[in-house]
C-alpha cells in the first residue's frame, strides 16, 4: 500500500511517501521512502506540483496511493 502523508499544520509543512506491506502488523513495518519539505505561506502553490514530482521521482501514479493521512 502506497501511502502519502501531509502536514501543513505549522509554519513549515511537508510531503511523505511510505510504503505499508500487506501484512503490516505495526508501525514498525512502515518504510518512510521520501519525504519533500513544504515552505511555509504558500502551501496550496507547492502541494500539487510537489506531489506529482514525488510520485513521479519514485515511478508511482495517482492512481496507486491507497491512502492519505493529513495533519
Amino acid at each position: 500500500m502506497v501511502l502519502i502523508g501531509i502536514d501543513t499544520s505549522g509554519k513549515q509543512g511537508s510531503l511523505a511517501l511510505a510504503r505499508v506491506p500487506q501484512n503490516a502488523s505495526s508501525v514498525e513495518d512502515i518504510e518512510i521512502v521520501e519525504t519533500v519539505p513544504l515552505e511555509g505561506g504558500t502551501f496550496s502553490a507547492q502541494l500539487i506540483p510537489q506531489l506529482a514530482e514525488l510520485l513521479a521521482r519514485n515511478e508511482l501514479s495517482k492512481q496507486e496511493i491507497s491512502a492519505f493521512a493529513v495533519a
